[in-house]
């Protein structure tokens, strides 16, 4: 994955905490998206999908297991939203015109290398694309 679809998935992942689940968009939202993201732009590079894995399955098990460490009002980790209508506008859209931009970046680069994004890759030749494709060659065998 580029950078840009974590970005796009990111800000569309926080849109949903924050509007769907307001109480939980601290935890679920900013901390659990910002984990992944920042392990795998400075020390885990490549390791973002498994990091995410990680830490949504910790969340999960987590938030299933002691539920009122967020729900319970006498809870000192309790998040209140604003629950803004305006706001939650605004997130949304900045969400939506991300992911926008990242669907019209790959029609591009897809008009541009007259490839179908389905069948073939479009990122050939780009910086991460090649970075990718020397750890899998370098990596060591299973």
């Amino acid at each position: 994955m580029t950078w840009v679809f974590i970005i796009c998935y990111d800000l569309w992942n926080f849109c949903y905490t924050y509007n769907c689940l307001p109480t939980h968009a601290w935890y679920c939202g900013h901390a659990l998206l910002l984990a992944p993201t920042v392990a795998g732009l400075i020390w885990n590079k490549g390791g973002w999908m498994q990091n995410r894995a990680f830490t949504l399955a910790i969340w999960c098990m987590f938030a299933q297991v002691f539920p009122h460490f967020q729900d319970s009002p006498s809870s000192i980790f309790v998040v209140s939203s604003v629950n803004n209508p305006d706001i939650n506008f605004v997130v949304a859209s900045i969400a939506l015109l991300a992911n926008i931009a990242g669907l019209a970046y790959v029609i591009y680069r897809s008009k541009k290398l007259g490839k179908n994004p389905y069948t073939n890759e479009i990122f050939v030749g780009t910086k991460d694309y090649n970075k990718a494709m020397e750890r899998a060659i370098n990596a060591p065998a299973a």
